[in-house]
């Protein structure tokens, strides 16, 4: 899971949470509360925007936003590239990985036919080392 913030004229930063993760309200909410104050003052931004991803529409988020005096842009759908451009991105983000996966998946499976190939010989040298470690 990743997550990522930008502003109009730069992007702010990213996080990588743990593989099998997922990002729950509780996690959200403490990201805002480490990061947006901060980002928000530093920037003099006005408004706030996300999408409407569950983990962004909690009781606990929106009731500290609105303790915190945040403007808010939306309400929004959940992934919506028409009106949060962090979609689009993500979206360009999957098309590279994919491609990276399929290449990679390739390369992989040449060297997989290359060891099936090399049984003969691999058979061979556990014979020899009466089944005891081989090179292989």
């Amino acid at each position: 899971m990743i997550w990522g913030e930008f502003e109009l004229m730069a992007v702010v930063g990213c996080g990588f949470m743990p593989p099998g993760s997922t990002i729950k309200g509780s996690t959200y909410l403490e990201i805002l509360k480490e990061r947006l104050p901060l980002f928000m003052e530093t920037r003099d931004c006005e408004y706030f925007q996300h999408d409407g991803a569950p983990v962004h529409q909690t009781q606990a988020d929106e009731r500290w936003l609105e303790e915190e005096g945040f403007q808010i842009l939306g309400p929004w759908t959940g992934n919506s590239p028409d009106l949060n451009p962090i979609e689009n991105c993500w979206t360009m983000l999957k098309s590279i990985i994919n491609r990276a996966l399929k290449n990679a998946f390739k390369d992989v499976w040449v060297t997989q036919q290359k060891l099936v190939l090399s049984m003969p010989e691999r058979i061979a040298a556990v014979l020899a080392a009466r089944g005891k470690q081989t090179q292989y």
